[in-house]
């Protein structure tokens, strides 16, 4: 029996392999991502810099979609200092023409198990032109297929604090069915506080209390009173406005020779 099944693995990698061969990777446009948006999480608007899709016999099953990064990163801070400074115009302008951000890896789900987000990835990270590239995913939601592809994951330790019992209240939320990296929506929070039995709606109130209030909030009795009192409005609001810690991955162009490498690359 172990020896069929190894024979029939073998058999599934050779037909991955041949027909990852078959899909050409090439330059697409905001309607290809919005042909495949369905198979994502995340919807809406994109500011879009550069899209490239996977073709398979003429049928389009992919996309990975490129965008603008943030100005300013704590994770870009420790790799490469040099862009670190003072948060005007001209630094600005610097973040802007060096570096662009994977925004969105959309594969048909028909397809996800032949390394088609890999393939995506690794075959057009120099061709979008750009010095540097960062994909950033909230934590607990991070996919490796970026390592895969070339890119270096920077270990959270060197660019967060969050101590051990933030991290397993992170890990409750998760566990009640809440997908983080749709925490920012207030509708999805509401959409989903409501299939909470009231001992987990219990728990979430005390979580966010916690961890999940700023200085500024902490102040606002009225709104901690909400909370406090099961208010789905107020709990929402709390989540959707909590900034969650990220994984955080980035890739050097090697044709930008005269650009500093990322420091947590070469082992230092």
């Amino acid at each position: 029996m172990q020896r069929y099944r190894h024979r029939f693995q073998r058999w599934v990698r050779r037909e991955q392999c041949s027909l990852l061969k078959r899909i050409r990777i090439e330059r697409g446009t905001k309607d290809d991502f919005k042909e495949l948006e369905q198979f994502h999480y995340r919807h809406g608007s994109l500011m879009v810099r550069a899209v490239y899709r996977a073709v398979l016999d003429g049928k389009i099953i992919g996309v990975i979609v490129y965008g603008p990064t943030y100005p300013n990163l704590s994770a870009r801070r420790i790799t490469l200092p040099q862009f670190s400074g003072k948060m005007d115009s001209t630094h600005m302008r610097t973040i802007n023409k060096n570096f662009v951000r994977i925004w969105r890896v959309v594969v048909d789900p028909k397809y996800r198990s032949i390394g088609l987000g890999v393939k995506l990835v690794r075959e057009t990270l120099e061709r979008v032109g750009y010095p540097y590239v960062e994909i950033l995913a909230v934590m607990g939601q991070y996919n490796p297929f970026a390592e895969k592809a070339g890119m270096i994951r920077v270990p959270m330790e060197l660019y967060t604090n969050n101590d051990q019992m933030y991290l397993k209240a992170l890990d409750k939320i998760r566990k009640m069915g809440f997908d983080l990296d749709l925490l920012r929506s207030k509708t999805y929070d509401i959409e989903h506080i409501d299939k909470l039995s009231p001992k987990q709606l219990d728990e979430l109130k005390q979580i966010i209390i916690r961890y999940f209030l700023g200085i500024i909030n902490r102040r606002r009795k009225g709104f901690v009173g909400a909370i406090r009192h099961g208010s789905k409005d107020a709990i929402a609001a709390a989540l959707a406005n909590h900034k969650l810690p990220y994984a955080y991955a980035i890739w050097k162009n090697p044709r930008f020779r005269n650009l500093p490498d990322p420091i947590y690359c070469d082992g230092r």
